[in-house]
């Protein structure tokens, strides 16, 4: 309590004696430069600014205009781990990018001010003002880009610890110490010379791997299995024909390659029916993925409606369904019928190929004539969308 009673008293006899200048003469002046310091302890940190006047004879001096303190928080000096020191000296110069951006609002109104400049002892702090944000905690990422608001990166420069004048300022002053510090008063004295003869600073800028508060990086995948219907060029074939041939003369040419006896000349039957299969097995592995699984486990069938069907794979690979026909003396195709789906180009393909090779006949006929060798499920639906959107059909 002491202490404090005594520096009050130093402060006001400061006060009573006058000094503290007050004035600053600018009327005979040449030039005006606006110049700032900030450092950080544990304790605290500090923004001290100054003026730099050139007269009309050329002489320097420097005007001390303020000085800002900020006591650190409470738990970073607890517990030494919330805010580093490099967190702090970010802070002050925060600090000093705020009360240089003030008072550079108010002089300039008054006066032309030719210069703003700005000083920092933290290698760490001027890193982090020339590094792309991106790369750092948010709480370092917002207070750099509140400084380039206010400062322009360029207008930042390195200074030594002893010739900081915000030093002394940041870990906190008693009143007495604060009148006989030469540097917190005046400045750091190569302010008072050309800028030519100023200390050359030696700082460059960290690499991303020296700089501390690296943001987390979190790759996140996502894997996605998107089931591709097969034979996407399927879509290029308007017609059941033009997909056997096409396909037959791939074929032919994928055996050439592998230097496979070949058939020449038009496409046999043979060829087209063996297409038809192929497209037809790499159809129902698409669609009937699961019934697939199922068969080869010999696992029950499910739902009931598909087990009265009574699915099974043939030598071939193609799923076909049995019935009461199994028992008749019609022939292998008749009695298991191929399992197709409703919405397919294939079963599209076939219905018209039927529907074209009995003269464009109605939907029950085709139904008939397809269901000698397919089961196309919900097969009269599927007929019946076709049948009614072909264009001769609906002329005549």
């Amino acid at each position: 309590m002491g202490q404090v009673l005594h520096a009050i008293v130093v402060v006001q006899q400061a006060r009573m004696g006058r000094l503290i200048p007050r004035h600053i003469p600018v009327i005979d002046q040449r030039g005006i430069q606006l110049l700032g310091f900030a450092d950080a302890s544990i304790e605290g940190y500090a923004a001290t600014v100054y003026l730099r006047i050139f007269d009309n004879f050329g002489l320097i001096s420097v005007k001390f205009i303020t000085c800002k303190t900020k006591v650190a928080p409470v738990k970073s000096v607890a517990t030494n781990d919330s805010l580093s020191i490099p967190r702090l000296e970010l802070c002050g110069a925060l600090l000093l990018a705020q009360t240089l951006h003030h008072i550079y609002s108010i002089l300039s109104s008054e006066r032309a001010i030719s210069r703003l400049r700005a000083w920092s002892d933290s290698s760490i702090v001027l890193s982090w003002l020339t590094s792309d944000q991106k790369y750092f905690k948010i709480f370092v990422t917002n207070r750099v880009v509140k400084i380039h608001q206010l400062i322009p990166d360029r207008e930042w420069d390195h200074v030594s610890t002893t010739d900081n004048p915000a030093d002394p300022a940041s870990p906190g002053l008693l009143p007495r110490s604060t009148l006989s510090s030469d540097i917190y008063w005046n400045g750091p004295v190569f302010l008072r010379l050309l800028e030519e003869q100023w200390p050359k600073s030696q700082f460059s800028p960290l690499s991303l791997d020296q700089l501390p508060e690296h943001s987390s990086k979190v790759i996140t995948t996502l894997t996605i299995n998107v089931k591709s219907p097969p034979f996407e060029v399927f879509n290029r074939f308007s017609s059941l024909n033009k997909m056997q041939r096409v396909l037959s003369f791939v074929f032919r040419f994928l055996d050439r390659l592998r230097r496979l006896p070949i058939c020449s000349g038009p496409v046999t039957f043979m060829e087209r029916d063996t297409m038809l299969s192929v497209v037809i097995r790499q159809t129902q592995l698409y669609y009937f993925s699961e019934l697939f699984k199922i068969l080869e486990t010999r696992s029950t069938v499910t739902p009931p409606s598909m087990a009265q069907l009574a699915p099974h794979v043939d030598n071939k690979g193609v799923i076909r369904v049995g019935g009461r026909l199994c028992w008749s003396d019609a022939r292998h195709d008749a009695k298991y019928l191929i399992l197709l789906p409703r919405s397919l180009l294939l079963t599209e393909l076939l219905i018209r190929h039927c529907h074209l090779s009995f003269i464009f006949g109605g939907p029950k006929l085709i139904l008939s004539m397809l269901n000698q060798k397919f089961l196309i499920l919900f097969g009269r639906a599927a007929v019946r969308q076709v049948i009614f959107s072909c264009v001769p059909c609906t002329r005549h």
